[in-house]
């Protein structure tokens, strides 16, 4: 169970730029009217073909962004045996 938990944690979901995501529709909305907003960014909002290193710049740079394109995962509840000194028949994992 450790091995495939492990397994889990180590191949993280990939960030995506989803057209029907709120993400992408609030960095466009940003990039239409925020006068602040960098212009190369706001380009690169604009065209589809730079959504996906854009994503990975995006969640590679700060924790929430990369919950909002990628999603979070965690392994919440394992069940097993309740011997202290033997392994369970069975376990499950939510």
């Amino acid at each position: 169970m450790s091995l495939i938990l492990a397994q889990v944690e180590a191949n993280p979901f990939e960030p995506v730029l989803d057209p029907r995501g709120p993400y992408l529709k609030y960095l466009s909305c940003l990039s239409d009217y925020a006068p602040d907003f960098p212009k190369k960014l706001g380009k690169d909002v604009k065209n589809p073909k730079k959504w996906g290193k854009l994503a990975k710049e995006l969640a590679a740079a700060d924790r929430k962004v990369n919950a909002f394109l990628a999603t979070t995962q965690a392994i919440d509840l394992i069940n097993g045996g309740v011997k202290i000194n033997a392994l369970p028949e069975v376990v499950t994992g939510e």
